[in-house]
């Protein structure tokens, strides 16, 4: 039992006994279905706006090169969650090896890194997108215009910041999954809810723009309920923001994170 627990990743609770090498998770199928569906259901939506913008309209614009862009990057971060998904996550730490986990808390830092532009380029692409409904081109600039812009800005700069902290949480880098390696580390998790809590504001106001200038247009009230109802639609984004940010809290100060953050990532 001793060596048992010098080879576990992390001492286990009282009364439990690790299963080294045991690096399956038992909500593996569950969460490979989850990523397939994640994967499947965007690239069918995404496949059909480029297929009309390419062969029917004949017209790309900004909003769909972000839009693909976006897309290209959040193809890789279901590949990292995939590969993750293989290398130990959703399974106790006390279960791996010291190598499994230090090479999962990697994975996870590279699955980090990949997230901030995927998510930058695909809000850019849903702004670009209000700004061309509500902002078109034959029409001069308006506040509508600026405070469109000036999120995409504020988007950008924001999530700019978090990739650098992703990538320089440590000095040495190697030092986030070798953590007895000589060097120094901020305090990435209080970061992660501060800007957890700024994202989640952030896709609310997303959320609530369209709305708020919808039933602002001469329109009938069926036709602002009906387009209402479809921009409602990004009450999914917010839901999922939320919940990512309930999970990451849970997660504050458990050394298990190859288990405590598998709902983390599957709600990225």
């Amino acid at each position: 039992m001793a060596s048992s627990l010098v080879e576990g990743a992390i001492p286990p609770p009282p009364g439990v006994t690790p299963i080294l090498g045991h690096a399956e998770s038992p909500l593996r199928t569950t969460y490979s279905a989850a990523l397939c569906v994640m994967l499947v259901f965007p690239a069918t939506l995404v496949s059909l706006r480029l297929y009309t913008k390419t062969f029917l309209v004949w017209s790309w614009r900004k909003t769909d090169v972000a839009c693909l862009v976006g897309f290209l990057w959040y193809i890789a971060l279901i590949a990292v969650a995939f590969v993750v998904l293989n290398v130990g996550m959703g399974s106790h730490a006390w279960n791996l090896s010291p190598s499994t986990f230090s090479r999962l808390v990697e994975l996870l830092n590279i699955h980090q890194i990949i997230y901030m532009p995927s998510i930058t380029f695909t809000k850019i692409a849903i702004l670009l997108q209000l700004k061309d409904i509500f902002s078109p081109l034959h029409l001069a600039r308006n506040p509508r215009w600026y405070l469109l812009y000036a999120m995409i800005v504020l988007n950008c700069v924001f999530f700019t910041v978090l990739l650098l902290l992703e990538i320089f949480q440590c000095i040495p880098r190697h030092k986030i999954w070798h953590h007895k390696a000589e060097g120094r580390c901020i305090d990435i998790k209080k970061t992660f809810v501060a800007t957890g809590v700024i994202n989640v504001v952030d896709d609310f106001i997303i959320l609530v723009i369209p709305l708020v200038w919808t039933w602002q247009m001469q329109l009938r009230t069926r036709q602002k309920v009906g387009v209402s109802l479809i921009f409602a639609t990004g009450l999914f984004a917010c839901v999922t923001s939320v919940v990512r940010l309930a999970k990451s809290i849970q997660c504050l100060g458990s050394p298990d994170i190859s288990y405590t953050f598998a709902p983390v990532l599957l709600w990225a």
